[in-house]
């Protein structure tokens, strides 16, 4: 969006042009160009926060909902590891139920790094305050 005067077309307000003040209805003057860029930009500069806050909480959403979709479509690996590791309990052969004790750990663990890797995604978006390093966000969990 642009705002810009010309002596003979008037105003330009987002490619319009406009022979008279818009809110006034009164001829162009130094003064009241001068007010109207500053005003116009001041504007723009609060519309340009909502577009970047309205983003934010967007592709926040989206790393929450990737999480949560990536956890739930692996949480079948959680069970079968605590079904080996209750099997294991059952023969009460040590070696066994160490190894499903690993099993289940290591699934565990790669649960929680992705909920970790979802909180610094949030964190990093918290941060962000451009709209181009908004629109270069990418978060993939795999």
């Amino acid at each position: 969006m642009t705002c810009n005067y010309d002596e003979k077309k008037g105003m330009c307000i987002d490619g319009n042009f406009h022979l008279v003040h818009p809110y006034t209805c009164e001829p162009w003057t130094a003064q009241s160009v001068a007010s109207f860029v500053k005003e116009y930009a001041s504007q723009q500069e609060v519309v340009l926060k909502e577009r970047v806050e309205s983003e934010k909480c967007r592709l926040v959403e989206l790393v929450k909902q990737r999480t949560f979709q990536k956890l739930t479509s692996e949480y079948w690996r959680v069970e079968r590891a605590q079904e080996h590791l209750m099997m294991a309990e059952l023969g009460q052969d040590k070696s066994v139920i160490e190894k499903a004790r690993s099993q289940l750990n290591s699934v565990l663990t790669k649960r929680q790094a992705w909920r970790e890797a979802s909180d610094i995604a949030e964190v990093a978006l918290q941060s962000t305050n451009t709209l181009e390093s908004l629109e270069n966000f990418s978060f993939d969990l795999d």
